[in-house]
């Protein structure tokens, strides 16, 4: 009889732990998905950042290559009697190494020359 009390008390022992544990293990796991929805929520957010600084440096270097076209073409106007180059070809590879990518826009009548995504510049 003392055995069985035993048994029967040893058994609501573990069945207690076992639920105590299955409650706790609910509570980390449930922990776990909220970190884990907080870092893909600071993931999104890192990926945004990335993708504004890729469109600055893309920006600055077209600029930038905007800013050495428009000297070189300074340089061969002066070098060559107020004569402006028939073509943004011409500059190189006396004026300028090479020409720089992107959506140029030349007008060789006045020298002018744009970026036709940003023609303000």
């Amino acid at each position: 009889m003392k055995r069985v009390i035993l048994v029967l008390i040893g058994l609501i022992f573990l069945v207690g732990c076992a639920g105590g544990d299955g409650a706790k293990l609910k509570k980390e796991n449930l922990k776990l998905q909220e970190e884990n929805l907080a870092l893909r929520e600071e993931n999104v957010k890192l990926k945004e950042q990335i993708q504004e600084l890729q469109a600055k440096y893309k920006l600055k270097d077209l600029k930038t290559n905007l800013g050495a076209l428009r000297s070189a073409i300074a340089i061969y106007y002066g070098a060559n009697m107020g004569t402006w180059p028939p073509s943004l070809e011409e500059l190189f590879p006396e004026y300028i190494d090479s020409i720089p990518k992107g959506d140029w826009k030349y007008d060789p009548k006045t020298g002018k020359v744009i970026s036709k995504s940003h023609p303000s510049w």
